[in-house]
């Protein structure tokens, strides 16, 4: 196996790359810079031919090394393979995500109940951007990779191909003024999994005190996901996050799977 490949793509993150005798990709690891005062973060796949050589081992602490102190390696499998890196490396969990799921068709969908004086409407456009940005930053000003967002990150999270403007609903008061949004996501099928919709980001401002607002929020995107032909939805919540684990239990979602983060102990 040839010496890891440095690579730097936009935005700061950086790829490390082995590849094999004929030249191939055999393994790579993205580190993704972090936010001031948060950590970067590191994913690595191996492909599964070039399994159980080292090759997983060696791109973690690579990586690990590039990212700096206090960077969380992401697990998305908990395999065993992926835990004997965990245990060799002295790898101590930080921060997990559950994702949770619910079929979309049964239990039925309930019609969301807004706060009084609240309205919705879906995305119009750049002239949203301002106040989805307010928003989205006051209401993750904690979270690592939602939180602290630019204009130009909002902006260019929004031209993705996959985003669909009539997907993304905006919640305001009385006085016209965004108080909360559910941004929805549409998965494409693939060899493993069903297409399969996302509660991709839902946020509500801190300083609202509509009570009930995240979950007839939920319920607004789920129904349009569901009326848009997709069986099934996903969300990602942190395990910490009692109060939204329990909302979500409520509407009828379970723990699908749990990515965990890991940080050198």
């Amino acid at each position: 196996m040839d010496d890891l490949v440095r690579e730097e793509l936009p935005n700061g993150t950086r790829r490390l790359f082995a590849r094999d005798a004929q030249g191939g990709e055999a393994g790579f690891a993205v580190i993704e810079p972090g936010r001031p005062g948060q950590p970067a973060m590191v994913e690595v796949q191996v492909r599964p031919e070039h399994r159980s050589c080292g090759l997983g081992g060696r791109l973690v602490r690579a990586a690990l090394d590039e990212a700096g102190p206090g960077a969380y390696l992401w697990d998305h499998e908990n395999s065993p393979a992926s835990q004997a890196i965990v245990r060799r490396n002295g790898l101590v969990p930080v921060r997990t995500l559950c994702q949770m799921r619910r079929w979309l068709a049964y239990p039925p969908l309930p019609e969301p109940v807004f706060p009084d004086g609240v309205s919705v409407r879906q995305y119009q456009g750049p002239q949203d951007d301002e106040e989805l940005l307010r928003v989205n930053n006051a209401a993750f000003d904690w979270h690592p990779e939602q939180g602290g967002w630019s204009i130009e990150k909002l902006r260019e999270r929004l031209a993705q191909p996959w985003v669909d403007p009539a997907g993304i609903f905006l919640a305001r008061d009385e006085q016209d003024r965004l108080i909360g949004f559910h941004w929805t996501r549409t998965h494409p099928q693939t060899q493993t999994e069903h297409k399969l919709g996302e509660v991709y980001v839902l946020g509500v401002d801190p300083a609202c005190h509509c009570k009930g607002l995240g979950k007839a929020l939920t319920l607004v995107g789920l129904r349009h996901l569901r009326d848009q032909g997709l069986a099934q939805a996903k969300l990602y919540v942190e395990q910490t996050n009692a109060p939204a684990l329990a909302t979500y239990r409520g509407l009828g979602f379970t723990v699908h799977a749990q990515d965990v983060a890991y940080v050198r102990g």
